[in-house]
């Protein structure tokens, strides 16, 4: 089984990331998609404070539909949560499945100072798909910190069709904290926001 991976803080999850996984199912390019909250994520350690992991995965339960679902490796295995590892995880423990880990095109353009960042892409297989207000990186541009085999592997697994989302979780928070709730509405699904609403999150960062 092909298995869309979908690493992140999801702090919170919005509609973007609910949109490009209904996409890669309902386009059959994956048979699964998996939401995989990190536990402590290497590039936020010692910086801004993010929300629990239990509410950021309940909110998670919250968006899944038919093909979706959640993995909590990452608290299990503890620890910082380098996608080498958990990839190298999951292909282990379920050598029968294809995994793809699922990238917006910002972190492609830093995929090079990710942890083990070569032998990474040689491994396994990254769909990068375009953020709304964002250029996609040009071989040209990925050159220079990819030898060449990597480039033309991670040119060929951008999502080119994939529809555009132009929802941040940056930008969410920000509008939260501000109590700029009115505009958020159609960037969450509701019940993630009413979850936000009930549990007085980011209102006090």
């Amino acid at each position: 089984m092909k298995i869309a991976v979908f690493g992140g803080t999801f702090d919170p999850v919005h509609n973007g990331h609910l949109g490009m996984a209904r996409y890669l199912l309902r386009s059959r390019i994956v048979e699964k998609a998996c939401f995989l909250p990190a536990y402590l994520p290497p590039h936020k350690a010692g910086k801004k404070k993010i929300q629990s992991y239990e509410h950021r995965r309940n909110m998670l339960s919250l968006i899944l539909e038919d093909g979706m679902e959640i993995s909590d490796l990452e608290k299990q295995r503890g620890g910082i949560s380098y996608t080498f590892d958990t990839l190298s995880f999951l292909t282990q423990e379920r050598p029968e499945d294809e995994f793809c880990w699922v990238i917006g095109s910002d972190s492609l353009r830093q995929l090079h100072t990710w942890y083990r960042a070569e032998e990474l892409v040689e491994r396994f297989t990254f769909l990068t798909y375009p953020r709304g207000g964002e250029t996609l990186p040009t071989a040209v541009e990925l050159g220079e910190h990819w030898q060449e085999n990597a480039v033309v592997k991670l040119t060929g697994q951008i999502l080119h069709t994939a529809p555009l989302f132009p929802e941040s979780s940056t930008e969410i928070r920000r509008k939260l904290q501000t109590g700029d709730i009115a505009t958020i509405g159609n960037l969450l699904p509701a019940a993630v926001l009413n979850y936000i609403k009930q549990n007085q999150l980011y209102t006090g960062e």
